[in-house]
C-alpha cells in the first residue's frame, strides 16, 4: 500500500513540473510499469528534446552507444543516506562503461557515473551541463576520432562531486573553450590534473586531494577556490588567478560525517573571506553553492508516514514531507 500510494504521489509531483522538453519518461530497471527498463531503450524511443528520469536501483545502467539525441537525464542524486531530507529511497541511479555525450544543450543532473580505471565520461558537442552528478570517470573533451579536431564550446559542469578524475581535454587535440567549472568538490590522487583549457571559469571549487595540478590553460578566470594539495603552475597563460585559499591549514567542519558535507569550511576558518570582496572560497561560496547530495530542482519527497490498512470511518492518514532545493 505505501508503495503505490508514494508511486502516485512521485507521479502526481512530476506530472506538474515543467521542464525542458515536450514529452518525460520514466527509466527503471527493477519496476516493470516504468516506460523503459535500459537507457538504451529510452535514447532510441525518445525524441530529441525529452527528460528522462532514471530511477534509483542497486542495478548499473549502461549505455551501448553514444548520446546523439539533446536529452535532459535526471536521477535522485547521491549519498542519499549520509545527509538529512534526501529521499525516501536512498538508492542512486549508477551508469556504468564509458559514457560519451555527442548532442548538443544534453543535460545530465543527479546522476552517479561508477568509478572505474578505464572508464570515460566524453564530451563531444557543445553546451552541454553536467551538474549535480557524481563523477568517478575520467572526464574528457573529445569525439574519439583522431581525424577531427574540436572546439568543444561551453560545457557547464558544477556542483558537481569528483572523485579520482582527470578533467583536462583528450589527447586527440580536440579543445575546451568557454568551459565552466565551478562550486565542485574534486578529490584527486597523484597526477590528476585541469589542463589544457580555453577561456574557462574555474571558480569556487574545492581540490580536498594530493597532487592535483592546474597548469597550461589560456586565458582563463582562475578563482576563488580552495586548493588543498593543488598546484597553480606557472604555465598557464593570460590567465586570471586571484582570491584562492592556498595558504595555511584547511579549517573543515567537524559537524558533519557524510561524504561531501565534511568538506564544508568551518566558520572560523580563514576561506571564509578570502574570495572576491570577503567572499567564501571553495564549493560552498559563490553564487550556485554545491547541493548536499547533488538533490535536482524539483520536490522531492523525503519522508511518508503511511497506515498499512485504512477503515471506512477513519479514512487513510497519510504524512508526507516534501523538500526542494536551490
Amino acid at each position: 500500500m505505501k508503495r503505490v500510494f508514494l508511486l502516485l504521489i512521485i507521479m502526481a509531483v512530476c506530472s506538474s513540473i515543467s521542464f525542458i522538453s515536450a514529452k518525460t519518461w520514466r527509466v527503471s530497471n527493477v519496476d516493470a510499469t516504468a516506460n523503459f527498463s535500459t537507457l538504451d531503450a529510452a535514447m532510441q524511443g525518445i525524441t530529441a528534446g525529452d527528460t528522462l528520469y532514471l530511477e534509483g536501483s542497486n542495478v548499473n545502467y549502461t549505455l551501448s552507444n553514444p548520446i546523439t539525441k539533446k536529452v535532459a537525464v535526471l536521477g535522485p542524486g547521491y549519498y542519499l543516506a549520509d545527509n538529512p531530507n534526501t529521499l525516501v529511497n536512498k538508492l542512486s541511479a549508477t551508469i556504468s562503461g564509458t559514457v560519451s555525450i555527442m548532442a548538443k544543450e544534453t543535460l545530465i543532473e543527479g546522476v552517479v557515473f561508477s568509478d572505474a580505471t578505464y572508464d570515460d565520461l566524453n564530451i563531444g558537442a557543445d553546451d552541454v551541463i553536467i551538474r549535480k552528478c557524481y563523477i568517478g570517470k575520467a572526464v574528457c573533451f573529445t569525439d574519439n576520432n583522431i581525424n577531427t579536431k574540436l572546439q568543444i564550446k561551453n560545457t557547464t559542469i558544477m556542483q558537481c562531486y569528483i572523485v579520482k578524475s582527470l578533467i583536462s581535454y583528450n589527447f586527440n587535440y580536440d579543445t575546451a573553450y568557454n568551459s565552466v567549472i565551478v562550486n565542485n568538490i574534486i578529490v584527486a590522487g597523484l597526477n590528476h590534473n585541469l589542463n589544457n583549457f580555453v577561456n574557462a571559469t574555474i571558480e569556487n571549487n574545492s581540490f580536498v586531494g594530493s597532487s592535483f595540478s592546474i597548469n597550461n590553460n589560456d586565458g582563463c578566470f582562475i578563482r576563488n577556490n580552495i586548493l588543498s594539495g593543488s598546484n597553480i603552475k606557472s604555465t598557464n597563460t593570460n590567465c586570471t588567478i586571484n582570491n584562492n585559499y592556498t595558504t595555511g591549514t584547511i579549517d573543515y567542519t567537524t559537524s558533519s560525517s557524510s561524504n561531501d558535507g565534511k568538506w564544508q569550511l568551518a566558520p572560523a576558518s580563514q576561506g571564509m573571506i578570502t574570495g572576491t570582496n570577503g567572499s567564501q572560497c571553495g564549493a560552498f561560496g559563490g553564487a550556485s553553492p554545491y547541493i548536499l547530495s547533488g538533490l535536482a530542482n524539483i520536490p522531492h519527497i523525503y519522508e511518508i508516514d503511511a497506515p498499512n490498512a485504512a477503515s471506512a470511518a477513519s479514512g487513510l492518514q497519510v504524512k508526507v514531507k516534501i523538500g526542494t532545493e536551490k
